[in-house]
């Protein structure tokens, strides 16, 4: 096994106890750090400074359709990913990040040896990952499908400001009331009042729009 490996754990949750104990368990406090929660200022450093990112997700419905912050954020600090092969974080790295069969732990830490032992792959799937989130991800570009899809349901509107309120209050609105029925991304404890909804461009926005005013007309 590698010796010249340091993995830090930036953040927190309930599971870092466990994970704490699991690392001394398994004699591997030498080389695992938990940082907890740390300044923007730390988070920089610790991404500035990483060899390799990783986002260690399983798979779920709710994952398979979220965009995860922590997949952009490595892609702004232009480092190499090794995630699991779910179709959000093929949508949001696409080259930039190494994918392996979900939840196969096994082959999840056989990426990250990979791609440790190749700096040039590494570099390259780092500056195609900077390339995408400076270009086709950047508020430039994605803003004219979002603006596109409040204008189809709000073509009434005069404003950009004022058709995006329109869309965020009427969802919010439904989002906050149990009478919506659950075939939308909800978590898995199916909390009524909690909807994860995953918005990647134009039509995406106008079918949840239009989804949550078919359940307000059917109940009308």
């Amino acid at each position: 096994g590698r010796r010249d490996t340091q993995f830090m754990l930036v953040g927190g949750g309930p599971a870092m106890p466990e994970m704490k104990r699991l690392s001394e368990q398994m004699n591997l406090s030498e080389f695992v750090e938990f940082t907890g929660r740390v300044s923007d200022d730390d988070l920089c450093r610790y991404l500035s400074s990483a060899d390799v990112c990783v986002d260690p997700d399983p798979w779920s419905e709710w994952s398979n359709h979220s965009t995860m912050n922590k997949v952009l954020e490595y892609m702004t600090f232009a480092k190499p990913i090794v995630a699991f092969d779910l179709e959000e974080n093929k949508n949001s790295a696409k080259q930039a990040a190494l994918y392996v069969k979900p939840n196969d732990i096994k082959l999840f830490a056989r990426a990250i040896d990979e791609l440790l032992d190749d700096p040039d792959r590494c570099e390259e799937m780092g500056e195609f990952g900077y390339a995408r989130i400076r270009g086709q991800l950047s508020w430039k570009h994605t803003q004219k499908g979002l603006i596109a899809a409040y204008y189809r349901l709000f073509p009434k509107m005069m404003t950009d400001d004022e058709a995006e309120q329109n869309i965020m209050d009427l969802m919010m609105t439904k989002i906050s009331s149990d009478s919506v029925d659950l075939d939308m991304k909800t978590s898995d404890e199916k909390d009524p009042n909690l909807y994860l909804l995953d918005v990647d461009g134009q039509e995406d926005i106008v079918q949840i729009a239009q989804r949550i005013l078919n359940d307000s007309i059917q109940q009308k």
